[in-house]
């Protein structure tokens, strides 16, 4: 999934797809979908973890754009330091939107499932 954020005055194309979830581990040394999991919890429970939203982020960035700068660097080009977090919600739709399926699952029946 490919999504195009609004943080401050800049577009930042954002892609979160298959390699997501290992690129992240490669960078981070932490796993993807306990750190997101994370956020989602703080986010409800108001005690949000800014630095791992911030990687998760960057990583989206990442996948779309490989020459961004690193993560320090990227973050100290919005002025705000609170950018990151204002742009939560398009973030965090980008992330529900890839984890959804595309196709809707077809019913039938599972050929080791008793009928009645």
């Amino acid at each position: 999934m490919y999504k195009v954020v609004k943080i401050e005055d800049k577009n930042v194309p954002m892609m979160s797809n298959g390699g997501t979830l290992r690129e992240y581990r490669h960078f981070f040394k932490r796993d993807f979908l306990s750190d997101l999991m994370k956020i989602k919890n703080g986010k409800k429970n108001g005690d949000l973890d800014t630095e791992v939203f911030e990687n998760i982020a960057w990583i989206l960035a990442h996948r779309a754009n490989q020459n961004i700068d690193p993560i320090d660097d990227w973050l100290a080009q919005f002025e705000d330091p609170f950018a990151i977090i204002n742009a939560f919600d398009e973030i965090e739709d980008l992330l529900d939107s890839s984890a959804s399926p595309t196709i809707p699952p077809k019913k039938k029946n599972h050929p080791y499932k008793k009928k009645k």
